[in-house]
């Protein structure tokens, strides 16, 4: 398997394991400790319980990978995140709405595990999602 399959492979991974079975703990094979995102040295530790928190907002979440590219050590992706908000989020109580917003996501990918990861999504459009 040539490099960038194997980068590509590492990013599927995270989005399979961690997002779409709802398993932080699985950052642990796909990002290395010191992890940064959006360029703040954040660390997987920190990351994990973001996600657990977001999980208890959306606990049915479901990321789509609508496009895949890799360039060398970067892999950038488009996904959708599609969900239900069962659960309190940015200090709104639970709507029973229903989300879906689009997101580009692009990752360094170094020895086989992520360093650094650049998140751009419209987070008003969940907002907006939940209040409407």
């Amino acid at each position: 398997m040539e490099k960038c399959d194997k980068n590509a492979l590492v990013v599927w991974n995270y989005w399979e394991q961690c997002w779409n079975l709802h398993n932080p703990d699985a950052l642990d094979n796909t990002h290395v400790i010191t992890f940064a995102q959006n360029g703040v040295p954040i660390g997987v530790e920190n990351f994990k319980e973001g996600l657990r928190s977001f999980f208890l907002s959306f606990p049915d979440i479901k990321v789509s990978v609508e496009d895949i590219m890799i360039v060398d050590d970067r892999v950038l992706t488009r996904v959708v995140y599609r969900a239900t908000h069962l659960g309190i989020y940015e200090n709104i109580p639970a709507t029973n709405k229903e989300i879906c917003v689009g997101a580009l996501e692009l990752f360094l990918v170094i020895g086989g595990k992520i360093v650094q990861h650049w998140h751009e999504m419209d987070h008003l459009a969940i907002l907006n999602q939940i209040n409407d």
